[in-house]
Protein backbone atom coordinates (compact mmCIF):
# COMPACT_ATOMS: atom_id res chain seq x y z
CA UNK A 1 0.00 0.00 0.00
CA UNK A 2 1.06 3.36 -0.24
CA UNK A 3 1.25 6.48 1.62
CA UNK A 4 -1.07 9.34 1.81
CA UNK A 5 0.12 12.89 2.03
CA UNK A 6 -2.56 14.68 3.97
CA UNK A 7 -1.55 17.92 3.36
CA UNK A 8 -1.86 17.16 -0.31
CA UNK A 9 -5.40 15.37 -0.35
CA UNK A 10 -6.44 18.73 1.87
CA UNK A 11 -5.19 21.36 -0.58
CA UNK A 12 -6.82 19.47 -3.29
CA UNK A 13 -10.19 19.52 -1.34
CA UNK A 14 -9.54 23.04 -0.44
CA UNK A 15 -9.67 23.71 -4.53
CA UNK A 16 -12.27 21.50 -5.62
CA UNK A 17 -14.52 23.40 -2.81
CA UNK A 18 -12.98 26.97 -4.06
CA UNK A 19 -13.89 26.69 -7.66
CA UNK A 20 -17.54 24.69 -6.41
CA UNK A 21 -17.75 27.92 -4.41
CA UNK A 22 -17.04 30.00 -7.60
CA UNK A 23 -19.26 28.28 -10.12
CA UNK A 24 -22.16 28.19 -7.39
CA UNK A 25 -21.75 32.17 -6.81
CA UNK A 26 -21.96 32.24 -10.99
CA UNK A 27 -25.16 30.54 -10.90
CA UNK A 28 -26.88 32.75 -8.15
CA UNK A 29 -25.58 35.55 -10.46
CA UNK A 30 -27.04 34.53 -13.26
CA UNK A 31 -30.35 33.45 -11.86
CA UNK A 32 -30.15 37.24 -9.98
CA UNK A 33 -30.01 38.96 -13.75
CA UNK A 34 -33.34 37.03 -15.07
CA UNK A 35 -35.01 37.76 -12.15
CA UNK A 36 -37.51 40.77 -12.28
CA UNK A 37 -36.39 43.82 -9.80
CA UNK A 38 -37.76 43.50 -6.37
CA UNK A 39 -40.18 46.99 -6.25
CA UNK A 40 -37.21 49.01 -4.48
CA UNK A 41 -35.21 48.31 -8.17
CA UNK A 42 -32.95 45.65 -7.23
CA UNK A 43 -32.69 42.33 -8.40
CA UNK A 44 -30.57 40.11 -5.61
CA UNK A 45 -32.19 40.78 -2.29
CA UNK A 46 -29.01 39.81 -0.47
CA UNK A 47 -26.91 41.80 -2.83
CA UNK A 48 -25.56 45.44 -2.28
CA UNK A 49 -28.39 47.71 -1.72
CA UNK A 50 -28.02 50.97 -3.80
CA UNK A 51 -31.05 53.59 -4.76
CA UNK A 52 -30.59 53.39 -8.33
CA UNK A 53 -33.32 51.47 -9.97
CA UNK A 54 -32.20 48.88 -13.06
CA UNK A 55 -31.98 50.13 -16.23
CA UNK A 56 -32.47 46.74 -18.34
CA UNK A 57 -35.79 46.48 -16.69
CA UNK A 58 -37.37 49.67 -17.82
CA UNK A 59 -35.89 52.03 -14.91
CA UNK A 60 -34.05 55.54 -14.78
CA UNK A 61 -31.64 56.07 -16.96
Amino acid sequence: MGTVDYRLVDELNEKQQALEDREAAARRREAGLRMPPLPSGHRDPIGPRTDAPDEAWGGRK
